[in-house]
């Protein structure tokens, strides 16, 4: 390598010879060749990178798709009460409501209690059933209104103690209050005035 270039250092061009070149150029421009770019090492890094991105997301589904479902925490193991509490006989009911209520005591001919009920442990309930009638009887300490019966009716009608509702001369609805609890009757389809008022006369 040292003897080539010592040679190309003693070597030297005449004038005339770098005239002539120099006049060549001028007539015809030397055409650039334009020096091509370095081929990256590895032609398909884009592609590589986004093929890696994809599988790294279908595994991370099929994880979550194969974890159970989380579990409902209940903190501290809280019995959630049930607000309703069917019993089979009056006994029954006197037990869960920690005393007697009082229930009507004369009923239509046709009449029967189909079902006792302790709602939220406090409020008694009792279901008669007749021929394609039915009445709903409720009752409660307090002075509250226990009918749970939020209709608009165009009438009602005192007859103290008690309170009757209802439309077009029919009692939809009687409620009172009386020696610390609440009572409601409701019927369906409406009764008339005397029927309403002997169910509830009869609450002994």
């Amino acid at each position: 390598m040292k003897k080539y270039k010592d040679a190309f250092d003693n070597l030297t061009v005449p004038d005339d010879m770098t005239r002539r070149v120099a006049a060549k150029l001028a007539e015809e421009p030397a055409k650039v060749v334009p020096v091509p770019k370095k081929k990256p090492g590895r032609r398909y890094g884009a592609a590589a990178v986004c093929a890696a991105c994809l599988a790294l997301a279908i595994g991370i589904w099929r994880v979550q798709a194969a974890a159970p479902p989380a579990a409902t925490v209940n903190p501290g193991n809280v019995t959630i009460a049930n607000p309703v509490q069917e019993a089979s006989s009056p006994e029954e009911l006197s037990k869960y409501l920690g005393y007697t209520p009082l229930m009507p005591q004369k009923l239509p001919a046709d009449f029967a209690p189909e079902s006792y009920t302790v709602i939220d442990g406090a409020m008694a309930q009792i279901v008669y059933k007749g021929d394609s009638r039915e009445a709903t009887y409720r009752t409660a300490a307090g002075d509250g209104d226990v009918s749970g019966d939020y209709n608009v009716y165009s009438e009602t009608r005192l007859s103290a103690p008690y309170t009757l509702l209802g439309d077009g001369g029919a009692v939809s609805l009687v409620r009172w209050t009386q020696g610390g609890y609440s009572y409601s009757i409701s019927f369906d389809p409406a009764v008339p005035e005397d029927c309403a008022l002997q169910w509830a006369n009869s609450v002994k």
